[in-house]
């Protein structure tokens, strides 16, 4: 029996975009899998430049089955309210939708579980669908992380 990990720091991750502050430091999509998202602080956080419609998109170079998503919110601060009220969770196999999840409900920075029957995935996209508040005087959304509850996808055997 293959056993389940957080696969999401071996995935390759991309974003709608990326913020950059007035001080030029950059909230790169990459943090949303570093598991840092309880002792980093700011520095390892993704901010987008949008709120409503900013996405990060997590792709495996081997197939994964999935079988839970772990989302995790951005903790507040005076100069920082940012909350992710509602995403969605598409699914993909092969550049093929294989599945959603329409609605998450509203992320905390202690992370939000969202289960899945278990799917044959290669890449995911969140996508940020209602936030609100804003960063340098910004309506921007983010995640501090996001797990990815996984195993490799059995291989089928040949006999």
């Amino acid at each position: 029996q293959a056993e389940w990990f957080n696969a999401a720091p071996s995935a390759d991750v991309t974003a709608s975009s990326e913020f950059r502050d007035g001080n030029g430091i950059l909230y790169p999509c990459r943090n949303i899998v570093d598991r840092q998202a309880r002792i980093g602080g700011d520095s390892v956080i993704w901010i987008a430049n949008e709120s409503n419609g900013a996405y990060v998109e997590l792709r495996w170079p081997v197939p994964i089955e999935v079988r839970q998503f772990v989302l995790y919110g951005l903790t507040p601060k005076a100069a920082r309210k940012i909350s992710v009220n509602d995403c969605k969770i598409i699914l993909y196999y092969g550049g093929v939708e294989a599945g959603s999840i329409s609605s998450t409900g509203a992320l905390s920075a202690a992370g939000k579980p969202v289960s899945l029957s278990p799917t044959k995935i290669d890449a995911a996209r969140i996508l940020i669908t209602k936030s609100s508040g804003s960063f340098h005087k910004r309506a921007v959304a983010g995640l501090a992380e996001v797990e990815t509850i996984a195993r490799l996808f059995p291989l089928q055997s040949s006999n």
